[in-house]
């Protein structure tokens, strides 16, 4: 896969438009759209400012194994709800004995955080349901 490809793809895991991403770049939509054909290559300052919006940049240049990333679906989440999520996590985890290692931790975390987003709170039961199914 070429490295405009692995950009685009990076792009698209952070939930952004090819006029958005080259928004918070700074730089106009068709020059993204020229690094993602690979019709253009990018300077420096560019990989500087795509790996702080959360760019996987050694994975894009380099073909090296993706870094593990874990999406809450925004660049802002709920910090309130995601405090509830990961409260109710750890309760459900001590009550049950169940013990799950931190990636899979981590992707329990998000999942419920994304299904509870849009109602604003958290389901004990979904949560519950959630590690049980995890611990598996």
């Amino acid at each position: 896969m070429s490295i405009g490809l692995r950009l685009k793809e990076e792009r698209e895991l952070l939930r952004l438009s090819r006029t958005d991403f080259a928004t918070k770049v700074g730089i106009h939509r068709n020059t993204q759209a020229r690094y993602e054909s690979g019709t253009r290559e990018p300077d420096a300052a560019y990989w500087e400012t795509v790996r702080a919006l959360g760019v996987d940049v050694d994975y894009v240049i380099n073909e090296h194994e993706r870094k593990k990333r874990h999406s809450l679906g925004d660049r802002n989440p709920d910090s309130a709800l995601l405090a509830r999520v990961i409260e109710s996590v750890e309760t459900v985890l001590a009550n049950s004995g169940l013990v799950l290692d931190p990636d899979k931790k981590a992707r329990t975390v998000v999942l419920l955080y994304n299904a509870f987003r849009e109602s604003g709170s958290v389901d004990f039961q979904l949560v519950k349901d959630a590690i049980s199914l995890a611990g598996k």
